[in-house]
């Protein structure tokens, strides 16, 4: 009843109020400010989390590709080994089959030079 009587009381009860308003906002703003920071942050990093994410999966594509070539290379280099085991095999039993043929032929020889010895 003062304050509805009183001028002085009125204009400071409204002063009063008006600051709490301000305050009220003020501490709004503040909250929506520091909310707004916390979401740019929260996106940032979910960007560079997302950036990181494809630069892992270019590396591993990458990688991926580096190893089906030299996976590649190593059946091509199989693939050559075994062919070249294989005609060294080869060129072995036709070393072999030379080899008999001329200790067949050296023991053929040798009882030829027996035989001339022994008419001698």
């Amino acid at each position: 009843m003062l304050a509805q009587n009183d001028d002085v009381m009125t204009d400071a009860v409204s002063t009063i109020y008006d600051i709490t308003q301000d305050s009220i906002l003020k501490q709004q703003i503040r909250t929506r400010e520091e909310w707004i920071a916390v979401e740019r942050r929260f996106i940032e990093e979910k960007e560079a989390a997302e950036a990181k994410s494809a630069q892992i999966e270019e590396e591993m594509a990458r990688s991926r590709l580096e190893w089906d070539a030299a996976e590649r290379r190593l059946t091509d280099e199989k693939t050559a080994a075994e062919a070249k085991s294989a005609e060294l095999a080869e060129a072995i039993d036709a070393a072999h089959v030379t080899i008999d043929s001329q200790q067949q032929q050296i023991a053929e020889l040798q009882e030829l030079v027996q035989q001339l010895q022994s008419q001698s």
